[in-house]
């Protein structure tokens, strides 16, 4: 029995629940705004867990869940809803008795985080490819993602480099890019280049420059807000 349980278990292993990634985001956020409550470990657990019982779960798997969440168009009212739950999760939890001064659970000082790391975290990368005479989005397009000159590693294995466009995703493509540790305290650019590659069509590609400030929060979901869209390419055909 133990041993189907564990079969089970593992069996499903890389779906996650979308919507505990955006209740942790905006806990992080609403909480920055404060300084008058206790933010600990335990709080924030606390509220974690009053948020995501109250939350209807959004289970997805690998970058093409994330890629479909974009394509959702990001539902306002669903935000406001969960910003709501968060919101009334710290009032609750903080109008609790106050536990950090004998608490082994403490917010980091300000001198812990001056020796913490800081990163480099990428936007949530999309865009579109698109056939430029019919404008009908192409499936099949291979799409190859580089940083600096170099094959861009990914934030972990449920995502592709190269991705493959297909049509149940009307072409779209997307990519999150693993953090960067920083060497210095210095904001950095970072250059860029997708290409595209489908026999039917020319070879294509696409560079921009990424800004970015160093952080200190290595993150492990995509904010909402963290996006980058690139312009939508497209391809002429390959004439032979």
């Amino acid at each position: 029995m133990a041993e189907t349980e564990k079969n089970m278990s593992s069996s499903f292993e890389g779906i996650v629940n979308y919507n505990e990634e955006v209740v942790s985001h905006y806990i992080e956020l609403l909480l920055a705004e404060r300084d008058d409550i206790c933010t600990c470990q335990r709080c924030r657990l606390d509220i974690m867990a009053f948020a995501c019982n109250r939350v209807q779960p959004r289970y997805i798997a690998s970058e093409r869940g994330h890629t479909h969440a974009y394509l959702d168009r990001h539902n306002t009212q669903n935000q406001a809803d969960i910003i709501s739950i968060v919101a009334e999760g710290i009032e609750i939890v903080s109008s609790r008795t106050r536990h950090f001064e004998n608490s082994d659970i403490k917010t980091e000082t300000t001198e812990q985080k001056k020796d913490s790391l800081l990163f480099f975290n990428f936007p949530h990368i999309v865009g579109t490819v698109r056939d430029a005479d019919n404008l009908e989005s192409v499936s099949g397009v291979t799409v190859t993602a580089f940083i600096d000159g170099k094959k861009a590693w990914l934030s972990d294995d449920s995502w592709s480099n190269p991705y493959k466009t297909i049509k149940a995703t009307l072409g779209t493509y997307s990519f999150w890019f693993a953090p960067e540790i920083c060497s210095g305290n210095e904001e950095r650019k970072f250059r860029i280049r997708v290409t595209f590659d489908n026999e039917n069509y020319l070879p294509s590609e696409k560079v921009f420059y990424l800004n970015l400030e160093p952080e200190s929060t290595k993150y492990q979901y995509i904010r909402h807000e963290n996006l980058y869209i690139v312009p939508t390419v497209y391809l002429e055909k390959n004439i032979r």
